[in-house]
């Protein structure tokens, strides 16, 4: 009991509520959101079917993900998601021509379990699985019947395909950008590990991650074709070098260099040209994709995407459960208490509960309630006018506009935009009552927010403390190898490797509510260790 208060006081704590997280790389995202929105959009006004935008605004949601992938992976995940969002709004459709409230909030909760699975295994980070329930209990809300199943399913794919096309236009013109994004981040997360002063707590965890995923990213390009392996071969000395600065003492200096180089990177300039250390030679020389993703434990989409279909009790993995029992007995409630647009209170358990784990699931759930009070306002504000289709279809781009480009930087915040896009996607052409239309989209929210915390805390991962327990014993077992006289270079990336993992387990367990004492100096000593030896192994290289 003591850890459930513990954490809901956590997550109740309104400190950063309105800080603004520093982001890079978010116009050209954003603005491929915007223009997958606004081409269907514009489309349907141009021929006066604006009744239809709802099902176009949800294939244009393909446009949310996968912002800062390598095209390759890209074009695969958009189409994946693509495909989702038309088959979450045929089953949705469907479930609500039965006009049941007990089997539209079941499949919506089913769908929102599913999608949770699929957006884990394809990794696409945010926005999860928010979007696909979004377009499912939407689709299973708006009237209608079996026979205009068709007619939703084919606007929605036709809106995923446009999507999908803006999502890949940068490719023609800059087609290794996403690479060069990503091993800049990992230049700006080591340099600000060299600055002066203590790294803030977590500091080496983001950098080790950031290192990470440039190598990952790098590693994909030596199979793409258009001179993919010579950018590569310019990438990988100096990944290799983030990687040893990642262990090495700060330097004031050395920070100010590394940051020059990520800027150019970012500005589509070459990489800068290194000489690899002994160490990074011996790195790089043994360096390959499959043998990088072999030690970073990363399987690639398509088996995460195998695995999946041949296990389907990953939908009883406690974060999918919550997600199952949540949006379900949301949409349940909201019927119960007389509430129009139930759909919303399911929306918001689902969004809350996009969270790595318990305590920012928590956290997610009141910044989501706060923003919507306040972003519910302009909502009405703004409908009361009445304004014309062309306005709404530019209200709709301005606010998806808005929404990207704040949601990386404050979630509460990018909810003053999100609320009223949503609203009016899915007003347009429907004559809700104004007054009626905020009072349930507010108490629809209030409620799911509710529920999803409530479930977070009922719910607990029993399973964190275990999973970190293994990891601080294969973190022991990985230095013991690392610390002999003589290590194999392999034992010294296995013990890096490790070092994350065991942070990543620490703190997810840290944020479940489960009343096991963690092991918190046991980790704290040992990632002072590991970390003690990797700099020292990057001195010797020197």
């Amino acid at each position: 009991m003591r850890g459930r208060l513990d954490l809901l006081a956590r997550g109740l704590s309104l400190r950063g509520l309105l800080v603004l997280r520093p982001v890079d790389a978010v116009w050209a995202p954003a603005l491929r959101a915007a223009v997958a929105v606004a081409v269907p959009l514009v489309v349907l006004l141009a021929v006066d079917r604006l009744d239809l935008a709802a099902w176009a605004g949800f294939g244009a949601f393909n446009g949310l993900y996968a912002r800062d992938e390598a095209y390759p992976a890209r074009a695969r995940v958009l189409a994946v998601v693509g495909a989702a969002l038309v088959a979450v709004v045929a089953i949705g459709s469907a479930a609500g021509a039965a006009e049941s409230v007990l089997l539209s909030s079941v499949t919506v909760g089913a769908l929102a379990a599913a999608g949770t699975v699929l957006c884990a295994a394809l990794r696409t980070g945010p926005p999860g699985a928010l979007f696909l329930t979004f377009a499912g209990a939407a689709s299973a809300a708006i009237p209608g019947e079996l026979a205009d199943v068709p007619q939703r399913a084919a606007l929605t794919a036709a809106a995923a395909a446009a999507a999908w096309a803006v999502g890949m236009s940068g490719w023609l013109a800059r087609p290794y950008a996403p690479e060069r994004l990503a091993v800049a981040r990992a230049l700006d997360a080591v340099a600000a590990l060299a600055g002066p002063g203590t790294p803030a707590p977590g500091a080496r965890h983001r950098a080790a991650l950031a290192v990470q995923h440039a190598w990952q990213r790098v590693g994909r390009l030596e199979t793409r074709r258009r001179g993919g392996d010579a950018v590569a071969a310019r990438l990988r000395p100096v990944v290799a070098r983030a990687e040893t600065a990642l262990h090495e003492p700060p330097a004031p200096e050395r920070a100010s260099a590394i940051r020059e180089a990520a800027r150019a990177l970012r500005q589509g300039g070459d990489a800068p040209a290194l000489t690899p250390r002994p160490d990074e030679a011996a790195e790089l020389e043994g360096w390959s994709v499959e043998g990088m993703y072999a030690a970073a434990g990363a399987p690639s989409r398509r088996r995460q995407l195998l695995a999946l279909l041949r296990r389907p009790s990953a939908l009883l993995e406690p974060a999918v459960l919550r997600v199952l029992v949540a949006v379900t007995l949301a949409g349940l409630l909201a019927h119960a208490v007389g509430l129009g647009q139930t759909y919303w209170a399911a929306v918001a358990a689902v969004a809350a509960l996009q969270a790595p784990h318990a305590a920012a699931a928590v956290a997610r759930g009141v910044q989501r309630s706060i923003g919507t009070a306040v972003g519910v306002l302009g909502a009405g504000l703004l409908l009361a006018v009445e304004p014309g289709a062309a306005a709404m279809v530019a209200s709709i781009v301005a606010l998806q506009l808005l929404a990207e480009l704040y949601v990386a930087r404050n979630y509460a915040l990018a909810m003053l935009f999100i609320t009223p896009l949503s609203l009016l996607l899915t007003e347009i052409g429907r004559h809700t009552g104004t007054g009626e239309l905020v009072r349930d989209r507010l108490l629809d929210t209030v409620l799911g927010a509710g529920v999803a915390i409530v479930c977070t805390l009922a719910l607990a991962d029993r399973h964190a403390s275990p999973r970190l327990q293994a990891a601080l014993t294969t973190c022991r077992a990985a230095y013991d190898r690392a610390a002999r006289p003589e290590p194999e270079q392999a034992d010294v990336e296995q013990l890096a490797q490790r070092l994350l993992e065991l942070r990543t387990a620490y703190d997810v367990a840290a944020g479940e509510p489960v009343a096991d004492e963690l092991p918190a100096e046991e980790v704290l000593d040992l990632e002072r260790s590991g970390h003690e030896l990797l700099a020292a192994y990057a001195r010797r290289g020197r």
